[in-house]
C-alpha cells in the first residue's frame, strides 16, 4: 500500500525504446561481414512491413509491440505510415496490471515526423496525445480525465520521430568507429531529446533462437534537463535493429514471431517487492530517529547529484558513483512558529492547473473546502495539515489497480496508491492557494526502501514534504528524496527520467541513525 506505483515510468522507458530505436525485424537475422553496406538511397517501401517483438524488464518477459509500416502517397511525396499496438502486463504486490498503448505517425522515410497519435490504455483511464508538425513547430494536444491542453513545441530541422534511428541505418548503416547524432521527438515524453549514436565493433550476439555477429551501437540520449539516458543496441549490415537495451530498469527488446511475443509471462515481474532495496536496520530505529545518514552508489556516472540536496537532505559526494545524504525528519508538530531556511522558490507551474494536477475542477475545489472548513482563517500550517489527513482519510480504497491516475480521477474514484494520493494533496493544495509539486523517491518499510510519491508544499518561503498514504502529518527519515516534478505539461514525465535511471541499480547503505 505504501510502495510507489513504478508502472508509468517503466512505461514511459519501454515507449523511449520503441520511440528511439524503432522497429525490429521479424524475420530471422542474416549473415554479416565485419563491413556494412550502404543501403540505397531515396527508397520509397521500407525493408520490413510487419513486426513482432518481445519486451522484457529485468530478465522478465512483461509484453510485446506489434508495429507495421506502409508506403503513403501524398502530395508532398512517399510517406511511411506507422501503426503500432503495445501491450504491458505486470504485477504489483500481486495485483496483475494491464496496460495498452496504441499509437499511429506518418514519417518521411528518412525518419522525419509529420504527425503522430496515441492512446494509452489502463482499465477506465485513457490518456490521448496527438501533434502535428507546422513548421519549425510541434502543435501538441493532450487530454487527461476529459480535460485537453494544447502547446506548440520547438522542433530542430529533420527532427525525427517513431522511426527516427531505425530509418537512418535503414538509410546509411554504421561502420565501427563512426558517431552520428540525430534529435528525435519522443511521444509520450512529449520532448525533443538529442542522440548521439557511436558504434563500435562486431560481435556474436545470442538472440532468442540463434546467433548472429551484429554491430554493437551505443547510444546516449539527452533529453531537457534530464540526465542522460544510455542504451545499446545490435543491427546487421543492412542496419536492421535485432536486439536493444536500455540501461535504465535493463529493458530489453528483441525480433520474435507473433507467437512468442503475446504469450503469457511464465513468471510475471512485481514491481513493487522485486525492485525493494534491502537495508539491515529495525524498524523502531527509523521510526525514533531525527536525522539519519545514507550512503548512496549510483551504477553509472550522470547523476544529478545536486538534485538532491534541499532543507532536509545534506549531500556529500564522495566520487562520481557515490554520495551520503543526511536526511533529517521532518513533521509538522516539530514547527513551532520558525520554518526551516529554503533556497528552492516556488514557480508559477507549482501553482497553476495542468493536465495531471487540474486544481481548478470543481470537485477539487469543493474537496479543498470541505477539507478546511474547521480550520481557523489564515492558519496556513493547520490548513496543510487538514489537506493531508482529509485525502488519507477519504481515499477509502487503497490498491495497486491503477499505474497513474490524475487528481481528478482520484477524486471521482477515490482508490489508488502513493501515486494518486499525492496528485490528489497537490491539487487540493493549489485549489486553497498553495504551490504544491510532487517528491519521488524512496521509503523505508519492513527491513527495506521501496519507491514512492509524496508531496510537497509550499507555505511562507519553506517546501514542507506531506504523505497522505501514510497520513502522519509530515515525514520522517525514512522517506529519501530522489527526483521532483509538478507535472506541467506536455512534458510533465521526463522528470521522472533520472529515478528511472537508478531501480534495479542503486545500492544503499545506512551509516547512522540518531
Amino acid at each position: 500500500m505504501i510502495a510507489w506505483a513504478v508502472v508509468p515510468r517503466v512505461w514511459a522507458l519501454l515507449l523511449l525504446a520503441g520511440v528511439v530505436f524503432g522497429c525490429r525485424p521479424a524475420t530471422q537475422p542474416q549473415p554479416t561481414t565485419e563491413r556494412a553496406t550502404p543501403a540505397p538511397t531515396g527508397r520509397d517501401a521500407p525493408p520490413r512491413a510487419e513486426l513482432w517483438y518481445l519486451q522484457s524488464v529485468f530478465g522478465r518477459h512483461v509484453g510485446y509491440e506489434h508495429q507495421s509500416i506502409r508506403p503513403v502517397p501524398t502530395s508532398q511525396g512517399t510517406m511511411w505510415e506507422v501503426t503500432g499496438e503495445n501491450r504491458l502486463a505486470v504485477n504489483r504486490s500481486g495485483t496483475t496490471i494491464e496496460i495498452a498503448m496504441r499509437y499511429r505517425s506518418t514519417e518521411t522515410p528518412t525518419g522525419e515526423l509529420r504527425d503522430f497519435e496515441l492512446e494509452m490504455i489502463q482499465g477506465p483511464l485513457i490518456t490521448r496525445q496527438r501533434g502535428r508538425r507546422d513548421g519549425d513547430r510541434l502543435q501538441l494536444e493532450v487530454e487527461a480525465a476529459g480535460r485537453r491542453s494544447t502547446v506548440a513545441i520547438h522542433l530542430p530541422p529533420h527532427c525525427g520521430g517513431l522511426l527516427g534511428i531505425q530509418a537512418s541505418l535503414w538509410r546509411q548503416p554504421m561502420n565501427p568507429g563512426e558517431r552520428r547524432t540525430l534529435h528525435l521527438f519522443l511521444p509520450g515524453l512529449n520532448a525533443v531529446g538529442e542522440a548521439i549514436l557511436s558504434s563500435e565493433a562486431w560481435e556474436s550476439v545470442t538472440l532468442l533462437d540463434t546467433t548472429a555477429r551484429l554491430l554493437r551501437i551505443r547510444v546516449a540520449t539527452k533529453i531537457g534537463n534530464s540526465s542522460t539516458l544510455h542504451a545499446i543496441l545490435w543491427c546487421d549490415a543492412s542496419g536492421l535493429i535485432l536486439r536493444q537495451r536500455l540501461e535504465s530498469l535493463n529493458v530489453i527488446s528483441e525480433l520474435t514471431d507473433k507467437d512468442r511475443a503475446v504469450a503469457d509471462p511464465t513468471a510475471m515481474l512485481d514491481l513493487v517487492n522485486d525492485i525493494r532495496i534491502p537495508v539491515d536496520v529495525a524498524p523502531d530505529k527509523i521510526a525514533s530517529a531525527r536525522t539519519a545518514v545514507y550512503r548512496l552508489r549510483f551504477p553509472s556516472e550522470g547523476w544529478e547529484m545536486h538534485v538532491l540536496a534541499d532543507s532536509r537532505q545534506k549531500v556529500r559526494v564522495i566520487d562520481a558513483h557515490t554520495l551520503e545524504i543526511e536526511v533529517q525528519s521532518r513533521r509538522l508538530s516539530d514547527i513551532q512558529g520558525k520554518l526551516p531556511d529554503c533556497v528552492d522558490p516556488a514557480s508559477d507551474e507549482d501553482r497553476k492547473p495542468n493536465t495531471y494536477i487540474q486544481s481548478d475542477a470543481v470537485e477539487i475545489r469543493r474537496m479543498a473546502e470541505e477539507a478546511v472548513a474547521d480550520i481557523p482563517s489564515g492558519n496556513a500550517l493547520a490548513e496543510i495539515a487538514a489537506i493531508e489527513a482529509y485525502v488519507h482519510r477519504v481515499m477509502v480504497d487503497r490498491n495497486y489497480r491503477n499505474a497513474f491516475a490524475t487528481a481528478l480521477d482520484a477524486a471521482k474514484n477515490l482508490e489508488g496508491d502513493c501515486t494518486e494520493h499525492a496528485v490528489l494533496l497537490a491539487a487540493l493544495a493549489r485549489a486553497r492557494g498553495f504551490p504544491a509539486r510532487l517528491a519521488m523517491g524512496l521509503l523505508y518499510h519492513e527491513r527495506a526502501l521501496y519507491y514512492h510519491m509524496w508531496t510537497e508544499i509550499w507555505i511562507e518561503g519553506c517546501w514542507l514534504p506531506l504523505d497522505a498514504t501514510l497520513g502522519l502529518g509530515g515525514v520522517g527519515v525514512g522517506h529519501i528524496t530522489l527526483a521532483r516534478s509538478n507535472l506541467a505539461a506536455p512534458e510533465a514525465l521526463v522528470d521522472f527520467l533520472p529515478l528511472m535511471q537508478a531501480i534495479g541499480q542503486l545500492q544503499i547503505e545506512v551509516l547512522d541513525l540518531r
